[in-house]
Formats: structure tokens, sequence, C-alpha cells
């Protein structure tokens, strides 16, 4: 009877994720897919750095155009504009998926994969500051004192 129930405990804790290290493939698999998004947030800015150079140069073109050609280089600038909001919108549902993955590694993991997939410049800070200042569960004096502190550096 001892004998079972020490090859259960033994069971048991083998079992435990903490234990065994379980985890750590599921963390390579979150650094594989933040590194996939990050890939696709580089290629939205690159996009729409495409579209703002054809934009400013079409802009100029307005400028000195003739009256005739007017009517169609504005028709291209709109449509430019509506191509740099749809990219807007991706960008932000990427970045709002990257968040979420984000939010279900644990802190001490968040930073390190933070830092090695060079996301740093992708997360706005405010978002964080706004983040870490509603987790807060203390008392209003904090709150304040973490917003004034975070506000005076900008």
């Amino acid at each position: 009877m001892k004998s079972v129930l020490i090859f259960l405990i033994i069971a048991l804790v083998s079992a435990d994720v903490s234990v065994n290290g379980a985890w750590v493939g599921k963390l390579y698999q979150i650094k594989g897919q933040l590194e996939l998004l990050s890939s696709k947030l580089d290629e939205i800015d690159d996009q729409k750095r495409h579209i703002y150079n054809k934009l400013d140069h079409a802009q100029l073109d307005l400028e000195n155009a003739l009256p005739e050609a007017k009517t169609e280089i504005s028709e291209k600038i709109v449509e430019m504009r509506g191509q740099i909001a749809v990219l807007e919108m991706k960008k932000s549902r990427v970045k709002s998926v990257l968040k979420t993955i984000m939010n279900k590694v644990p802190e001490q993991y968040r930073r390190m994969m933070i830092r090695q997939t060079k996301l740093e410049s992708k997360f706005d800070e405010v978002d964080s500051i706004i983040s870490q200042t509603s987790s807060l569960k203390t008392n209003k004096k904090f709150v304040k004192k973490a917003v004034k502190k975070a506000l005076k550096g900008f």
C-alpha cells in the first residue's frame, strides 16, 4: 500500500508542469508567434511608409498639375488615404493580438520575450502605463502618483 501511495505521489509531482519543464516548449511557441507578428507589423509599417511617400509625391504633383489632371490626382490621394486607414486597422488588430498573447505569459518571461524579439518599440508606453495603473488595487493616492510620475516624462 505504501508503494502505491509513493508511486502516486511521484506521478503527481512529475505531472506538474513547473517541475518537469513542459511549459518551456510553450514559451518557445509563443516566442515564435511573437516574431511572426513582429515581422507582420514591420511589413505593415513598410507599406505605410511607401504609401506616405507616394502621397507626398502626389500632393506635390497636385500643386503643379494642370487643372484637367487635378481631379485624377485628387482621386488617387483619396484612395491612398483609404489604404493608409486600412493599414492602420490591420496594425491595430495585430497589436491587440500581440498584447493578448503577451498577457498570457508570466511577467518575468514577458519582459525577456519582449527584449529578445525586439518588440520594445512596438508597445506604446502610454498603454503600458494605463494597464499598470488600472491593475493597481490600491488607493487613489498611489494611482495619482504613478500617473503624475509617468506624465512628468512627457
